[in-house]
């Protein structure tokens, strides 16, 4: 298989592992790997589709610079301590052992991330297994390279016996005709190429295993002069359909705390009733204090509630009404350029 655009980079990085202990069957050629790959692309603006080529080398690097990005976590990785930790992410029998839901997902800065009993995971792609597309398109560009590798050593944390390698097969994360064997081979001669102690061979998401996405959430919240107003606005992972949804899992910690208010003022009432604190002064204080404090609580409350329910509403159909508004002009305009070629010709 060639491509119709070769680089004229001729530096190389070598592959993780050599020709001979691919997983993959003995028969399957880079043609066939390409079927692994999606029937289109879509642009910056996610508005408008075109054929992927994968023949074509712009359109293949183009391709895996979105597949194999990793950015909005390097971009924060010096918070990632606070939602996972520095170490191997559990293998695929322990996350069932959990009663965790293997997600596949196409977005790689949500591999390995974990929300309540979900836990996403990327497809091992059939061209990560295969040693001449390393050769000839990962092995040109040095940060692909780091991100491939990557992932190829996650499923190293993933698939570690038998019963994991057939649950991701059941899951649909890796190619069904790999055997345990020739994966346990692979293994063992890539692993030691890429450098398991100072994962220098690795971009640096992979020094953290699993991370949690609430605590990606708040990363994003707290740290507005690195993220853009709208990963500020939706956090890491927005998976809010309904209004609903967004408040019931931001808003619902009040309602712990109005309990609490409410059995510390049924508490008073009860002292208070007492001949010893009636007459206590400093008891009478505090309660009157308390009482003020407790009714003005829950209409700060309220109020916050509404005002981001408010702010959002405006937000999102301010944000859709400008984006509709970009995506009918830049239609219309070619449009426009169609027909003047056509009368043209």
């Amino acid at each position: 298989m060639t491509f119709s655009s070769p680089s004229v980079n001729p530096s190389r990085i070598s592959p993780p592992f050599t020709e001979d202990v691919s997983p993959l069957p003995p028969d399957q050629d880079l043609s066939m790997v390409f079927d692994d790959f999606p029937t289109v692309l879509l642009d910056e603006d996610k508005s408008v589709l075109r054929p992927f080529i994968p023949e074509n080398r712009r359109e293949m690097m183009e391709y895996l610079s979105t597949s194999l990005n990793l950015s909005r976590l390097n971009a924060i990785h010096d918070s990632l301590w606070l939602a996972g930790r520095p170490i191997a992410a559990r293998p695929l029998h322990h996350q069932r052992l959990l009663n965790r839901q293997l997600l596949p997902t196409q977005q790689f800065d949500l591999h390995l991330v974990w929300s309540d009993s979900r836990l996403f995971v990327k497809p091992l792609p059939d061209f990560l297994l295969s040693h001449h597309f390393w050769l000839e398109i990962l092995g040109k560009d040095a940060e692909l390279h780091k991100s491939a590798a990557g992932l190829l050593f996650s499923y190293f944390w993933l698939v570690r016996n038998e019963d994991d390698l057939r649950l991701a097969k059941d899951a649909h994360l890796m190619n069904s005709s790999i055997k345990f064997e020739e994966w346990k081979k692979f293994v063992h001669s890539t692993l030691p190429r890429l450098d398991p102690r100072s994962m220098s061979c690795l971009n640096k998401r992979f020094q953290y295993g699993e991370l949690r996405a609430n605590r990606l959430n708040t990363i994003y919240h707290l740290s507005p002069h690195t993220i853009p107003l709208t990963s500020f606005i939706r956090g890491y992972f927005y998976d809010y359909g309904r209004y609903k949804t967004f408040f019931s899992r931001n808003f619902a910690w009040t309602l712990t705390i109005f309990i609490y208010l409410q059995v510390i003022l049924s508490a008073m009432q009860v002292g208070l009733g007492t001949d010893r604190l009636q007459k206590d002064g400093r008891v009478q204080d505090a309660s009157v204090v308390f009482s003020v404090f407790s009714m003005i609580l829950p209409a700060m409350v309220v109020g916050i509630a509404l005002g981001v329910s408010l702010f959002l509403v405006v937000y999102n159909v301010t944000a859709t009404i400008r984006f509709g508004n970009k995506v009918t002009g830049m239609r219309n305009s070619t449009s426009g350029s169609e027909t003047e070629q056509i009368v043209a010709a």
